[in-house]
């Protein structure tokens, strides 16, 4: 009894198993490609997702049309590009190519113009990734080495910046600066810290008397 209960159980096991892989297999590629699409947009950062959707269009025969969603957010961004005169201009170009990227995640053109609005706004991490994602979306172009010099240019700027940051920071007195009075100094005697930068002053005063009751660095 237990050998015939065990055949069953394989049994049900495998016409299971097999029915799973042919609904699997049964899935076409734009359907898959929908699927990825969807996910992608629960978490828009995720960089490999994007990477396995370029992959997966680019076996798709035909492949798939940009959408006029993703096609009208790259004409904003353009614009916003051209009008572009601050860091703060270029951001909103970003934003436009960021949608652009998302509506159609294999749109080569779209992390081409991200990546260098990204780049002068001052965003060099991501605009590294996405002109990465450019290459990988456009392996066959003709400007692949002028993009990977572009790259390199980005990794020294945002190198340079990082020092800079540093120096910038030690360099800048702290930003905790403001008037505080102690209401329990004895009689009418009031203490008052005076903080500037790192600079400490401590006052007493009564009336219009004032004395200074100490100074100290932070």
């Amino acid at each position: 009894m237990n050998c015939k209960r065990i055949v069953i159980t394989l049994f049900v096991f495998i016409i299971v198993s097999a029915l799973g892989f042919t609904a699997y297999a049964a899935e076409s590629p734009q359907e898959a490609l929908n699927q990825y699409i969807a996910d992608l947009q629960k978490n828009p950062n995720d960089n490999a997702l994007r990477e396995k959707i370029i992959k997966h269009v680019q076996t798709m025969k035909p492949a798939p049309e940009i959408s006029e969603e993703a096609r009208r957010h790259m004409g904003r961004g353009i614009a916003a590009m051209k009008d572009a005169k601050s860091a703060d201009d270029f951001r909103d170009a970003v934003k436009e190519f960021e949608k652009a990227s998302l509506a159609a995640p294999w749109f080569a053109n779209a992390y081409y113009n991200l990546g260098i609005a990204q780049d002068k706004a001052g965003i060099y991490t991501d605009a590294i990734k996405s002109l990465k994602l450019y290459l990988l979306a456009s392996p066959d172009a003709k400007d692949t080495e002028s993009i990977k010099g572009l790259i390199y240019e980005i990794e020294y700027r945002q190198e340079k910046a990082a020092k800079e940051a540093v120096v910038k920071k030690k360099e800048t007195p702290s930003d905790f600066s403001g008037l505080w009075k102690n209401p329990d100094s004895p009689m009418c005697w009031v203490q008052e810290f005076l903080i500037s930068g790192r600079e400490l002053t401590i006052l007493s005063k009564c009336g219009e008397s004032t004395r200074v009751y100490g100074r100290g660095t932070l």
